[in-house]
């Protein structure tokens, strides 16, 4: 798979003209959410080399995913009758880049997506869990969407912070952040975390940051937890203190999938159900480890 060089480790942030705040409405609606712009730099990247990762309105604006000093991701866009000259790159982002980017030098990468066969291609080299739209036919995989059509109506992403622990490929986190979320995708597997940053990178065209370390001491708005637990704790004798550890850090709530009842040990589906706390909201039949269970955990005010 060949990419052209995209890659300049040196651009300089630049001063804009102050006006960026009046346009910020329009460039959030093809993020579900209020964005922070503009953000500019000059670089020796010609913005024009390269496929956007979407077009919006009627082809009028342009949108380059784009990853800064290796960590922050934002998306330059353009439109059809831009003055700036095609070296700066006005970066919008969901969330405002600290100040210490502006003393530079900048690493930029602009970031293109895969053709659909270098896609297959990478595909059916790739063993998944998680089902993707893209994912080859036959695989043995999880119904990652289940999931995600259970909960996506009982929560408001929009400018919202997602915790997804034990994320694997990135299926739901990629899927809260295109909700309008700002999403940490979190695994310890430190290869898993790998191909979902290429996944984030090369095929969804998402912002979404992925990091093999557990975030202590951090809340967010959501946390997922699906399908996690058992592989630390098969007996879920510590489901009780994971659970009081996940509402502290939580602000309004937790979607947890549990197998339930557990793979080992004495607890029953009622012992976990009190554990869980919060709503069932499915009960399904998983093709290789029996009974799961969704629930909706309120925190906080909620």
């Amino acid at each position: 798979m060949s990419q052209r060089k995209a890659i300049d480790t040196a651009g300089q942030y630049q001063d804009g003209c102050g006006k960026a705040h009046l346009n910020a409405g329009h460039w959030g609606r093809p993020f579900n959410c209020r964005m922070v712009g503009t953000f500019n730099i000059k670089t020796r990247l010609k913005i024009k080399d390269f496929q956007p990762a979407f077009v919006d309105f009627a082809g009028y604006h342009k949108f380059w995913l784009v990853r800064l000093n290796d960590e922050f991701y934002g998306w330059a866009l353009r439109w059809s009758d831009s003055r700036q000259p095609e070296t700066t790159l006005e970066i919008v982002s969901k969330a405002s880049f600290p100040d210490r980017l502006k003393a530079g030098p900048i690493k930029v990468e602009i970031l293109e997506k895969m053709t659909n066969k270098e896609i297959e291609a990478w595909g059916n080299k790739t063993h998944f869990f998680q089902t993707f739209d893209w994912t080859p036919r036959g695989c043995q995989a999880a119904n990652s969407a289940l999931i995600w059509e259970a909960i996506e109506g009982l929560a408001d992403f929009r400018n919202k912070t997602v915790l997804d622990i034990g994320a694997n490929f990135g299926y739901h986190s990629f899927r809260a952040s295109k909700a309008g979320a700002q999403v940490t995708g979190q695994d310890r597997n430190k290869n898993v975390v790998k191909i979902a940053r290429f996944i984030n990178d090369r095929i969804e065209m998402q912002d979404v940051r992925f990091t093999d370390e557990f975030p202590i001491g951090q809340k967010f708005d959501y946390i997922f937890f699906f399908s996690v637990h058992h592989q630390e704790d098969p007996t879920y004798s510590r489901l009780k203190q994971r659970m009081d550890q996940l509402r502290a850090m939580a602000r309004e709530k937790i979607f947890a999938e549990l197998i339930n009842p557990p793979l080992q040990g004495r607890l029953n589906e009622t012992d976990v159900d009190r554990i869980a706390g919060g709503r069932a909201l499915l009960r399904y039949r998983h093709e290789v480890r029996r009974i799961r269970k969704l629930y909706e955990i309120k925190t906080g005010g909620n």
